[in-house]
């Protein structure tokens, strides 16, 4: 490399360390002008290090390349670092030896080992979704629409999808019925718009200035939600009824001549209030000084009609908390300890160690920083302080009923009714009736037996008690969602049945396996169950499918598209199907004169011979009825 180019290496090199230390200064990239409604998102997003430019070597300018596609690899890519970047990745998410298989199958790079992987521990993608990321050793580019359905899972907020929802795009019947509440939610949450004719585009690939908008959008929303503190606390499992003029807050601080003093809430939200005369402080009956205030003391807090504070009541009896060690921080003179609940995984609470709390372990004594992430732990507690700490067995064996099956933690109905929540360790061993199985071959309902190590099920012995069922028809309607469902006829009595599809059900059509949003009404199923939940869809498209015969009710010449109305004859509803025209498309009269897509009109009896593609009719055929 010569001198002159070194240099100018050496001053970009320059360039990009000022920008990641001055707040959002001249944009480093020199082709972004081309995108100015990108402009603010791409160059936050560099900053956050969540996307990276490149360097021409001819005129040694650092490039964005707002407009090249973004491939589905580097998709996942962007939306793992934004995760990443906001503290929201899911724990316990480590890639298993089954998903290692597949990315190495589907020829996914190392560098996306991590970010697909997590993909696939956590149901953002499948593993047949994976397998055509690499197409005769090319990268695949992305679909907007597919880009949607993984940034609405990795937001993981399912109690915000709505499965039928209303899209206000001018192509909304373009989207794919598995994308439409994604493409909603993201709507919603003003993630993503349409263009200037209001269309979302969804089989466009996305651009990488379009990928950085939508991250960065994202990452405001989760920032926003909850970046400072992930750290749940748990609200407690009986609490007294209290009056509306008093409250129960945690002491965080007191100033030395107690006129200040700084209280807390059970989500960490934090209250001041000045103190004088007219404020008492009472503990166990007895008058105190507001410097008698410990960091930690649980205080009742009694307000007046003009919510002036007027009474604190110091409470410091003591409590007992069970649960698995989360984290243990190192603080100046104490240590934080962050213990997740013992029967729900979601809640965890913070509580301070210091020299005076008694840590055992195999009854004895240990310091804090001995204390092992997994472990678990019964925590007696006055406030936030950690009086007494006993760390129970590291081994502990369980036995109940399968509660529900995330692939990667199992919730497990113990002999008390109470339910307990475990992460799979990746070299767990698992049987079913006395046969080695995959996590995934495990039923709702099978009777267990769980060895669990550090909160993590390293040995699953299970016996089925399912009573295995069937059923077959002409599917009406699908709702995705969690838990997704399936309404078929049935062919037996033509009553219609609705059923939960079990994330991890076998569904498989043309002797191909193929996603449940594959499937369309009309099409012929036969249903596997156990307890009640679909494990195995058999379908086939029915023979009148590939022949519609109805009534036109709108044209959409700009799109080459029609909706027809047409009679299911399996259910005997009327129906309503889009049908899109291709340069193969022919068109007659029922002359068999050859006829253009202009010349129809609504109200048009047509015969459409055909195939079925995601929700569209491909027309082959169309014939004018008289």
């Amino acid at each position: 490399m010569n001198y002159k180019k070194r240099i100018c290496l050496l001053f970009i090199t320059t360039i990009f360390l000022f920008s990641a230390i001055a707040s959002h200064a001249a944009s480093i990239f020199s082709d972004i002008n081309s995108v100015p409604w990108a402009t603010e998102y791409i160059n936050k997003m560099a900053d956050k290090e969540i996307i990276k430019g490149s360097i021409d070597e001819k005129t040694l300018q650092v490039l964005f390349k707002p407009s090249d596609p973004v491939t589905y690899i580097e998709a996942l890519q962007m939306i793992y670092k934004t995760l990443e970047a906001t503290n929201q990745l899911s724990t316990g998410s480590a890639i298993s030896s089954t998903n290692q298989k597949t990315l190495q199958d589907a020829n996914i790079p190392s560098w996306a080992h991590t970010a697909v992987g997590y993909a696939l521990s956590n149901q953002i993608v499948t593993a047949q979704e994976v397998k055509n990321f690499v197409k005769n050793g090319k990268a695949a580019n992305a679909r907007r629409v597919d880009v949607a359905i993984f940034a609405g899972k990795a937001l993981n907020m399912d109690e915000d999808l709505d499965p039928l929802p209303i899209l206000s795009f001018q192509d909304a019947e373009m989207i794919i019925k598995a994308g439409t509440p994604y493409v909603d939610l993201l709507a919603r949450k003003g993630i993503i718009t349409g263009d200037a004719q209001n269309k979302f585009n969804p089989n466009n690939s996305i651009t990488r200035a379009e990928m950085a908008v939508i991250c960065s959008k994202v990452y405001d929303l989760l920032f926003k939600q909850d970046n400072s503190a992930p750290v749940v606390v748990q609200p407690p499992k009986t609490e007294t009824q209290q009056p509306a003029n008093q409250k129960t807050m945690i002491a965080d601080y007191v100033n030395s001549d107690g006129t200040m003093l700084v209280v807390k809430d059970e989500k960490s939200n934090v209250e001041v209030y000045s103190l004088d005369a007219s404020v008492t402080v009472k503990k166990d009956g007895s008058i105190k000084r507001a410097v008698d205030i410990r960091a930690g003391d649980v205080l009742k807090l009694t307000m007046d009609n003009n919510n002036k504070l007027t009474l604190i009541e110091i409470d410091n009896s003591s409590v007992v908390f069970e649960g698995f060690v989360d984290r243990v921080i190192s603080m100046d003179d104490y240590y934080l300890l962050i213990v997740k609940d013992k029967f729900d995984a979601v809640y965890k609470k913070e509580y301070t160690i210091d020299e005076d709390t008694d840590i055992l372990r195999d009854k004895k004594a240990i310091s804090a920083s001995r204390l092992v992430e997994g472990e678990q732990v019964s925590i007696v507690a006055i406030g936030q302080k950690a009086v007494k700490i006993t760390v129970e067995e590291s081994r502990v064996i369980y036995d109940g009923v399968l509660e529900s099956n995330q692939y990667y933690k199992i919730k497990v109905k113990i002999n008390n009714e109470q339910s307990l929540e475990f992460e799979i360790d990746d070299k767990a061993y698992i049987r079913r009736d006395n046969k080695k199985v995959d996590i995934i071959d495990l039923a709702v309902g099978d009777i267990i037996t769980v060895t669990v190590e550090y909160n993590r099920a390293t040995d699953i012995r299970a016996i089925s008690r399912t009573t295995k069922s069937k059923d077959e028809g002409s599917i009406k309607a699908i709702t995705l969602g969690n838990p997704t469902k399936i309404t078929i006829t049935s062919r037996d009595d033509k009553e219609e049945y609705t059923y939960e599809v079990s994330n991890s059900a076998t569904i498989r059509m043309d002797r191909e396996d193929v996603k449940i949003y594959d499937l369309r009404p009309g099409y012929t199923v036969e249903l596997q169950m156990e307890n009640k939940v679909v494990t195995r869809i058999d379908a086939k498209k029915s023979g009148d499918k590939n022949v519609i015969m109805g009534e036109i009710t709108r044209v959409y010449k700009d799109l080459d598209r029609l909706r027809v109305e047409y009679t299911d004859t399996s259910t005997g509803r009327i129906e309503s199907v889009f049908v899109e025209i291709t340069d193969d498309t022919t068109i007659l009269s029922s002359a068999g004169t050859s006829m253009r897509l202009s010349q129809l009109v609504s109200g048009d009896e047509v015969l459409i011979e055909g195939y079925y593609e995601d929700d569209w009719f491909i027309a082959r055929r169309i014939i004018q009825l008289d």
